[in-house]
């Protein structure tokens, strides 16, 4: 595969034109020998970090000098945790915006001289009224700790939010305004005298996460030479519809039409395929809606990590202030919610379910099970963790839109129906995120007494999953996807089919009877796994694969 920028950034010898334009600010800078506002390389002879190679492999930079840019469109992510969120903004506010600001800094610290989160700005408000942070339509974000480690955003369709799937049409404008950005950027440099190192800077690398990402890519390597290094799916689209056409809803909403035809014109023109599961390698790339766009050589398995939130060592003195604060605040809730259970209740083990409202994630199925079970009734509580999750169980369609709000209200009625409110635990946290996430399960943990119920229909990898075990907690999870892998047929957990209440209930009773000693060992199993997975690691192999590409060209 042959990279090749066409109006781009890469001087490929004495007559290719390396801008297609030039503002009025530059021309009154321009060589003498330029014509039209046109730069060729003949006219950089002075910058010494351009060489006289005639070939286009001598001028491409390796990693060391180049800027990554991680393209996301549906926006919501940023460096500040406590305005990301999650669980609160909408299905588009979960776990890719957590891998996505995981990735960047691991990245970076593989020696690339810039990475750039590049996604879409927005305001407006959610549903529940409250206006969306203001960081959201900041065009450009930079991490407190690292001066070139960015949030790019850019706009399309608009300024309001709009959902993943009503982007497609947007998404040409979008790739647009990307490549204009970075243009003025490298003219800028120019104008300013910052040639050196930091004109190859401005040589755009391009990764891609999730199927909207992908289109993007692809027509930035198509229409302006950038080099389409990686795709992430994080989800794919086949696997998606098959399962909810078997549990007969409607998938009109999800614009498979589109998304399936570009997540194929994504596996062509992508380098490599980054795939976060064995599972997703082998089982999901290979439906048959793929069939002829995926080259196997292309696919690579590169696990996501968990956060440093997660599984560390901890006191007081190595805390940061607002790290303590949310511990403080999650701690709290919880205990407030624990005490307002029956006295006869109090003390019993748990079984947490957390997330956002969404109905792939399976709460219903395992509520209905602990419902219909009473040895569970009489074994545990239900801890239910979701951000503003009173107010949303209250008043369903005044915090949430759309399918979200419908299957908070289904959530509601079948809680009210089987009378589960004195077996309920519902922490009272406007806001989560991954910190107030790390203190539940830690404080949960104790004494091997709980489990966290993982029951998604569909598991493209299981970060959640790994951010349990990692915190001692004990699990059952779906028998789909990346959660097979990481439970290892069930070494490190139990497995449980999410269509069935009694494979559910049967998962979940298998773990509470375990004796003491035998929940310990895997305990610790657990907190083991999760150790192997980490963002050095996940950064590392992405850097790999994207220096092999380069290197090859």
């Amino acid at each position: 595969m042959k990279f090749i920028f066409k109006k781009g950034f890469i001087i490929m010898g004495s007559n290719m034109s390396i801008m297609s334009y030039a503002s009025s600010d530059t021309q009154k800078v321009l060589p003498k020998t330029s014509r039209s506002g046109v730069l060729y390389a003949s006219d950089f002879k002075h910058l010494d970090k351009i060489q006289k190679s005639q070939t286009q492999q001598d001028v491409l930079p390796r990693i060391n000098n180049a800027r990554l840019l991680l393209l996301c469109p549906q926006g919501g992510v940023t460096f500040n945790d406590s305005k990301q969120c999650l669980g609160t903004g909408g299905p588009d506010f979960g776990g890719q915006l957590v891998y996505l600001k995981s990735l960047a800094p691991s990245l970076r610290d593989t020696g690339f001289a810039a990475v750039d989160i590049v996604t879409r700005s927005f305001e407006g408000h959610m549903a529940s009224g409250q206006a969306f942070p203001q960081e959201f339509k900041q065009k450009i974000e930079v991490s407190e700790s690292d001066p070139n480690l960015r949030v790019v955003r850019l706009p399309c369709g608009g300024n309001q939010f709009l959902p993943k799937e009503s982007l497609w049409p947007h998404l040409r404008e979008w790739t647009n305004n990307i490549d204009q950005f970075y243009r003025r950027e490298m003219q800028e440099h120019y104008l300013s005298g910052e040639q050196g190192n930091h004109y190859k800077e401005y040589t755009p690398i391009v990764t891609a996460h999730y199927a909207d990402a992908g289109l993007a890519a692809y027509l930035l390597q198509r229409n302006e030479g950038y080099p389409f290094a990686t795709m992430t799916a994080h989800s794919l689209g086949a696997q998606k519809k098959a399962t909810f056409e078997s549990n007969g809803q409607d998938t009109s909403q999800y614009k498979f039409k589109i998304r399936l035809p570009a997540e194929k014109r994504s596996a062509r023109s992508a380098g490599a395929l980054i795939c976060n599961s064995k599972a997703e390698k082998e089982l999901q790339w290979h439906a048959s809606e793929y069939k002829d766009a995926v080259d196997d050589a292309k696919l690579h398995v590169v696990p996501p990590g968990i956060s440093n939130a997660f599984g560390q060592k901890r006191n007081e003195f190595n805390l940061r202030k607002c790290d303590t604060t949310e511990r403080k605040q999650a701690s709290a809730a919880l205990q407030q919610g624990l005490a307002l259970l029956k006295s006869e209740r109090q003390g019993l083990p748990t079984i947490l379910m957390c997330g956002r409202f969404d109905r792939k994630k399976g709460y219903k199925e395992a509520l209905q099970a602990f419902a219909q079970s009473p040895e569970l009734k009489a074994k545990a509580n239900i801890v239910f963790l979701f951000a503003n999750a009173p107010a949303i169980l209250k008043e369903p369609d005044v915090y949430l839109k759309g399918g979200a709000a419908a299957y908070a209200h289904e959530v509601k009625q079948l809680i009210e129906q089987e009378q589960l409110q004195d077996y309920l635990v519902i922490p009272d946290l406007p806001q989560i995120n991954q910190t107030h996430l790390s203190e539940i399960y830690r404080a949960l943990s104790k004494d091997c007494q709980s489990i966290y119920c993982h029951a998604a229909y569909t598991e493209p990898f299981g970060l959640a999953i790994l951010e349990a075990l990692s915190e001692g907690m004990l699990v059952a999870a779906t028998d789909n996807g990346g959660a097979v892998s990481i439970l290892e047929d069930g070494r490190y957990g139990e497995l449980m089919d999410v269509s069935n209440a009694k494979s559910i209930e049967s998962s979940l009773l298998k773990i509470l009877n375990m004796p003491q000693e035998d929940k310990q060992k895997r305990q610790a199993a657990g907190e083991i796994k999760s150790s192997d997975y980490r963002w050095a690691k996940t950064g590392h192999d992405y850097a790999q694969l994207i220096d092999k590409q380069l290197s090859s060209l």
